[in-house]
């Protein structure tokens, strides 16, 4: 029997991952800007696990051990070609589309809270026909809370004025996975991003999601 969660009023989605599928485009971003310095290519594979904790953390990942490199320049670098470059082959996974539209109809609260910079993350959201579906997006800011910290959920559970047990944390990664349990909300891993089936198990998803209109389901 499937487990239902009635008492969820608000979905908290991951971007990358979860519901947009971006590793392409942040490959080519990060490898524009390796190459701007002269370091080597990262693949795909090293990129697609690299993701989740932040543009700065992400770039620290990719930069080769011991290379002489000022890292903060690398990030700013990286961050003004993201900005240039938003969206060039990203699309959203399949079904995002048809139930973010359906869980709107039915009244529940639906926000997108990403580790990406938030001036990408809009027009991001705004090109794939996110922005209207959804009732608010919170990107990263420079000096505000963001995954794995509690506050980063708790801000938006709030302004919901909700509780966290009315929430669920719906994403791919580690920092999906940690915000949710700081912040004791449920947490709905899906299988077609970062973390494996296994890895989300490990990691005690309340539930993990096959497909995305699964959620229909579920709340």
């Amino acid at each position: 029997m499937v487990k239902k969660f009635p008492e969820i009023k608000l979905l908290v989605y991951d971007m990358d991952g979860t519901l947009v599928d971006a590793f392409v485009d942040i490959q080519t971003g990060v490898n524009n800007v390796l190459a701007q310095f002269g370091l080597p290519p990262r693949t795909y594979e090293e990129v697609r696990r690299g993701v989740g904790e932040g543009a700065r953390n992400l770039i620290k990942r990719m930069v080769p051990p011991g290379a002489d490199v000022d890292a903060d320049a690398l990030y700013v670098a990286y961050r003004t070609y993201y900005a240039e470059h938003p969206i060039v082959r990203a699309g959203l996974y399949p079904g995002v589309g048809e139930t973010l539209d359906k869980l709107k109809a039915r009244g529940i609260k639906q926000a997108i809270l990403t580790n990406k910079p938030d001036e990408v993350a809009r027009p991001i959201c705004d090109k794939l026909d996110l922005t209207r579906r959804i009732d608010g997006i919170w990107g990263e800011i420079d000096g505000e809370a963001s995954k794995p910290d509690a506050e980063a959920i708790l801000a938006i559970v709030k302004h919901f004025g909700l509780q966290p047990h009315e929430c669920a944390m719906v994403g791919d990664g580690r920092p999906d996975c940690a915000v949710a349990k700081a912040a004791g909300t449920k947490l709905f891993g899906v299988a077609w991003g970062q973390l494996t089936k296994e890895e989300l198990e490990e990691q005690q998803a309340d539930t993990i999601l096959e497909r995305f209109d699964e959620l229909n389901s579920l709340i």
